[in-house]
Order: structure tokens, then C-alpha cells, then sequence
């Protein structure tokens, strides 16, 4: 593995950090999570799916940061964005119309939650990766 690779996984640690903590509250804490109606199957696949989109945009964010010119830094950010949101949506409306009437709002709330972790978490990664980066040369 290379120095750069090295970088990149160390970087991302603190997401999959959150992953394991999330996937193992839901596990371990299945019963609470009953008691206040959230719907577990649908927390543990929204946090699957939350990290696989925000593993997605990771390597996009990372290319914006080691782009060349402003273009494709443009490109890349917006590439990500656009991949995050329309994949929520999607797998959103799946939700919903799969459900009906009997969607769970306690773990929709619970997935948008996780949703604002993630990107709060990638943000300063990258922010601190981007620091780093521009201060060695």
C-alpha cells in the first residue's frame, strides 16, 4: 500500500468508526430501540447505506482535493453532493412506497440524523486532510 493509500484509510477511520458504533448500538440495543418504536432493520440499512454513499463520495472529495485546477475540483465536490442526495432520495421514496402508511417515522428521523453524522464527519476530514495536504506543499 502506498504512502497516499495509508493516508486515505487512516483518514476515513473516524467513518467507519461511526459505522461500527452505530451498527453496534442498533444490535446491542434492540430492545430500547422497540420500546421507542424505531424500527431496527430500517436503522441498520440506512446505516449501511449512509456509509457505502459516504465511502462513495469520499474518493470524489478526495480527487476534488488533489485536483489540479478548478474545474475539476468544482466537478468532483458537486459529483458527490449530487451522488449523496440522489441516493438518499431514491432510497428514500423505495422506502415510502414500499411502506405506504406504515412508515416508521422514529428510524426515518433517526436515518436523517445519521445522515448529518456522516456528512459532518467526512466535512472535517476532509477539511483537516485539505490543511494538511496544502501545508506540506
Amino acid at each position: 500500500m502506498n504512502d497516499n493509500a495509508t493516508i486515505s484509510f487512516k483518514a476515513f477511520l473516524p467513518v467507519l468508526l461511526v459505522f461500527i458504533f452505530v451498527s453496534s448500538f442498533a444490535v446491542v440495543l434492540n430492545r430500547q430501540l422497540a420500546s421507542w418504536q424505531v424500527d431496527q432493520p430500517l436503522l441498520l440499512y440506512g446505516n449501511l447505506l449512509l456509509f457505502g454513499v459516504t465511502l462513495s463520495s469520499w474518493f470524489f472529495h478526495r480527487s476534488a482535493i488533489t485536483a489540479g485546477n478548478t474545474q475539476a475540483f468544482l466537478r468532483n465536490v458537486y459529483s458527490a453532493m449530487l451522488l449523496k442526495l440522489f441516493v438518499c432520495i431514491i432510497a428514500f421514496f423505495i422506502y415510502v412506497s414500499l411502506h405506504g402508511s406504515n412508515v416508521n417515522k422514529p428510524a426515518l428521523f433517526a436515518v436523517m440524523f445519521l445522515y448529518l453524522l456522516y456528512t459532518f464527519t467526512e466535512l472535517v476530514i476532509l477539511i483537516k486532510y485539505s490543511k494538511k495536504r496544502n501545508s506540506n506543499g
